[in-house]
């Protein structure tokens, strides 16, 4: 499903900017690749060289094993299969295999950009040269290959493809070397940059690297990105760089030398016009941190199962999971659980808690707008136990709310504690249990930073 409007980033900047500011945008590099751009069967021929296109050989296992159910020549390899498979065969919507096999001929001599997109794996091979793997059980993802070729040369490919479960689909793209002279280029977005009072540049992972059943390899920003943010980080120190995607990326190498960053995430189809908002001025930042911003894979016992072929999680971080195992185990994250910075400041006080007059734990805490804007604060309330009698978080966050402020203004913001915020779970009681004794009650602005503190016994 697709958005039926979609504002980018310089669109909202150039409808909320006058007309006397000007905005320039030059792409600099391509992360989506060349997904949608089909290799013509006209460029391809058959192993005996006697027809155009590929041979295609359909296992009915996912082994490329025995004979093939049936062979055909595929003139290109733009198949959505969904869950019904090939229906030739006796080949159903699960559990098979497909190869093919030919020749491509370079028209001319340059860098030739191919891809394969699949759901579920996938291999590309040139002169047997394994050149993209696009391997595993995932949702549909695309992979991209660089390959020197020479003009008039003729090269072997085999693409090898197996189907698990779910949706199915293949397809074999390209970039026409005829139209490589109109791709994006580092140097040009540099040039624009250097010219430009202010640099914004966006990066991170789109819906081709990520998404529902395709996960990134690692925090390492896609394709030539890296390349370009630190090309304008050195042309203009007064950089923004906003981040899109839904995982961390890696941030330490070019952190210190940027203005400002804007963790997008997915903002949806108004995302250009929510940023322009945000980075003008006309709205204030006041987003939170859903996750902890780790920077290596090593800090998260999450990724001990990551991309398993066996397809097990082992979930060895038990109760200890996100900010809960980092604060239990002395980890700093780059950016903690709860993080997200304003144009104004807040100051928190008069922290207390007691119980309403329904008999419910209710926490209240003075909040201050210090700085010289308005702007929304998300106060967050972490409760700490003392002594237990099993393994339990340092803390953990057991209620949250927004208060909005104007400069010098204070309020008071009330987060009722439900019943089971002093409590865990004992799989021995078959029971939630709030063990007495003295709690620490912590307002905070993430969960490294804890403002004000009070405690709670419960007899």
């Amino acid at each position: 499903m697709y958005p039926w409007i979609s504002v980018s980033p310089v669109e909202g900047l150039r409808a909320k900017l006058p007309p006397a500011i000007t905005v320039e945008c030059s792409p600099g590099v391509v992360v989506d690749g060349y997904k949608a751009v089909p290799l013509p069967g006209r460029f391809l021929r058959t192993p005996d060289g006697k027809s155009e296109g590929l041979l295609g050989e359909y296992f009915a296992n996912v082994e490329f094993a025995g004979k093939p159910a049936f062979t055909r020549i595929d003139k290109g390899l733009d198949f959505d299969w969904a869950g019904a498979g090939p229906k030739e065969g006796g080949i159903g919507g699960f559990n098979y295999s497909i190869r093919w096999t030919g020749t491509f001929t370079a028209t001319e001599t340059k860098t030739h950009w191919l891809a394969i997109t699949s759901d579920d794996g996938s291999f590309l091979y040139v002169d047997d040269k394994l050149v993209a793997d696009n391997g595993g059980t995932h949702g549909e993802v695309t992979v991209p290959a660089a390959v020197a070729m020479e003009a008039g040369k003729t090269y072997r490919l085999r693409i090898d493809y197996v189907q698990g479960g779910g949706n199915a689909a293949m397809r074999l793209g390209w970039k026409d070397p005829k139209d490589q002279s109109k791709d994006p280029s580092i140097a040009d977005a540099v040039d624009v940059a250097r010219k430009a009072e202010v640099a914004v540049v966006c990066i991170g992972n789109s819906a081709t690297q990520e998404g529902e059943g395709a996960d990134v390899a690692d925090f390492a920003l896609y394709g030539r990105q890296q390349e370009l943010l630190d090309q304008v980080l050195a042309a203009n120190p007064n950089t923004i760089v906003v981040v899109f995607g839904g995982v961390p990326v890696s941030m330490k190498p070019w952190l210190s030398r940027a203005r400002a960053v804007v963790a997008a995430l997915y903002p949806g189809q108004e995302g250009g016009t929510a940023l322009a908002g945000l980075l003008l001025g006309e709205t204030n930042f006041s987003g939170k941190l859903p996750f902890s911003y780790i920077q290596d894979r090593s800090e998260c016992p999450g990724f001990l199962g990551y991309k398993d072929a066996a397809l097990k999680v082992p979930y060895r971080e038990g109760l200890f999971t996100g900010y809960r195992w980092y604060d239990s185990h002395g980890i700093s994250p780059l950016f903690p659980f709860g993080f997200g910075l304003s144009y104004t400041s807040f100051a928190y006080s008069e922290l207390a808690v007691a119980r309403n007059a329904q008999g419910r734990y209710e926490a209240t805490v003075r909040v201050t707008n210090t700085g010289k804007r308005a702007g929304d604060e998300i106060v967050q309330l972490y409760v700490e136990p003392g002594q237990a009698l099993l393994p339990r978080p340092l803390r953990e966050l057991k209620g949250f709310g927004r208060v909005g402020l104007q400069p010098g203004e204070a309020k008071t913001v009330s987060i009722l504690l439900d019943e089971r915020a002093f409590s865990y779970y004992d799989p021995a009681q078959h029971a939630w249990v709030a063990e007495p004794g003295r709690y620490v009650v912590h307002a905070a602005a993430n969960s490294r930073d804890l403002r004000v503190q009070t405690t709670v016994t419960l007899k």
